[in-house]
């Protein structure tokens, strides 16, 4: 149950009525918990973890199908991420896989109770990063540092992983990104989509920088918020379409070039006030050192799977939900 107040909502006016809407908002909003959706997506019998692949893959994925995982082909298991309320998630993988859960590492905001147990936590700035980004960055990089073949990955990220998980490239500072975040997004009122790319840019692990450094493992990532809607919630990105587009999740493949970084911030007449060495750092930019492309994400042994597309998860259980209640 996820509204607190029911019992105030629902005991006056049209009570039959208030009472069936209370029960939809609770179905859908029930859909839509990370918590619940990993326990959807993965479920463990013996030494064999099955993930789930209906309601979860994007449309046009090459890899389509569910996975029967041996466990017994892997030596240690984690679990890595950032984003708000990215816990939830990590908590159903500790229930879920229990002792065979190696550990990991999640960056959460500020403020949040820390619930995880096996995998770590740091909570960091949102929506402007800070030193405790950096710090939950390194903690994964610790991980990601000795992975092996034998190794088996879940990253989990979405809503305030561009803030969260900020680990400056080159000799960027952590003080330097903060700055140009405020200049853009607080006092030119720069839309996070437009800054995004900016942010895989300057950073170490985004821009599917972080995957490049664990491709030697097996890797699935997933995103608690929904990559897939354009106009409508029902109308999806196709597969390839997204990852050519992407610049929201740091784990993935993005389309964007260090130009279209200049053009954005020269656009937004933030050049001149930009940190110098982050104007060096984009104007250095190559293609030896670009993002990952799609080709390239597609050499990796690594799958991507969506928890929460709206349209396979709030309308069909609302629907679902109000057929029960006739």
């Amino acid at each position: 149950m996820r509204i607190l107040n029911k019992d105030d909502l629902v005991n006056h006016g049209n009570v039959s009525g208030r009472k069936v809407v209370a029960e939809l908002l609770d179905a859908g909003l029930d859909a839509i918990d990370p918590y619940l959706r990993v326990k959807e997506f993965l479920s463990l019998s013996g030494d064999v973890l099955h993930i789930n692949n209906v309601g979860f893959e994007m449309k046009g994925d090459p890899h389509s199908g569910a996975m029967d995982v041996s466990l017994n082909d892997y030596d240690r298991i984690f679990v890595i991420g950032a984003a708000k309320g990215v816990q939830q998630a990590g908590k159903a993988f500790e229930e879920v896989l229990g002792d065979k859960l190696t550990g990991g590492h999640l960056i959460a905001k500020h403020g949040e109770k820390i619930i995880c147990e096996k995998i770590g936590v740091t909570l960091a700035g949102h929506p402007v990063p800070d030193e405790d980004c950096v710090k939950g960055c390194k903690e994964i990089e610790k991980i990601i540092d000795g992975l092996t073949e034998r190794d088996l990955v879940f990253t989990i990220t979405g809503s305030g992983v561009g803030s969260l998980m900020t680990y400056p490239a080159g000799d960027i500072t952590i003080k330097d990104v903060s700055e140009f975040t405020r200049l853009m997004q607080i006092e030119k009122g720069v839309q996070t989509s437009e800054l995004n790319p900016i942010r895989t840019h300057i950073d170490r692990f985004k821009g599917g920088r972080i995957s490049r450094l664990m491709k030697k493992a097996t890797v699935i990532h997933l995103t608690t918020a929904d990559p897939s809607k354009k106009d409508t919630p029902v109308e999806r990105y196709g597969y390839f379409e997204f990852l050519e587009k992407n610049t929201f999740l740091p784990t993935l493949a993005s389309g964007s070039t260090y130009q279209d970084c200049i053009d954005v911030i020269k656009r937004h007449d933030a050049w001149d006030r930009t940190p110098e060495s982050i104007k060096k750092h984009l104007l250095s930019g190559t293609e030896d050192n670009e993002n990952v492309s799609v080709e390239e994400f597609e050499s990796f042994r690594q799958r991507f799977f969506g928890l929460i597309y709206k349209d396979a998860t709030i309308y069909p259980a609302v629907k679902k939900r109000a057929k029960e209640l006739g």
